[in-house]
């Protein structure tokens, strides 16, 4: 995956990331191997990856 690139749904969860709960924030949060995956909703159908973190450093 590439930052600032547009991915489906379908797109992102085949690739292996697992999607986590969070509350009260506008974007969707996906997990995989120790790292935290960060996607903008643009519309219905397609996110933007703006941002890659190790697990350790996710706070909410």
């Amino acid at each position: 995956m590439e930052i600032d690139k547009y991915y489906t749904l379908k797109e992102i969860k085949d690739s292996g990331l697992v999607e986590r709960e969070v509350n009260n924030v506008d974007y969707q949060v996906f997990q995989r191997n120790g790292k935290v995956f960060f996607f903008e909703k643009k519309d219905k159908e397609k996110f933007r990856f703006y941002s890659e973190i190790n697990k350790g450093s996710f706070f909410l």
